[in-house]
């Protein structure tokens, strides 16, 4: 059975509200989405971690 490493980062904290209304709202859609993409990461390490002791 292999074993693969995985790093995994923290979410990064909130930043200060941009002074442009338009950066902000830009700002608040690139934070969920990245809110978003580290829970399906989450998730996913969940399940892999799952499966591979199902077949060990």
């Amino acid at each position: 059975m292999a074993r693969q490493a995985v790093r995994t980062a923290a979410p990064l904290p909130p930043a200060d509200p941009p002074a442009d209304p338009t950066a902000g709202a830009l700002r608040q859609v690139v934070d969920e989405l990245f809110a978003g993409t580290y829970a399906i990461g989450e998730l996913m390490l969940v399940v892999a971690g799952g499966a591979a002791r199902r077949r060990s």
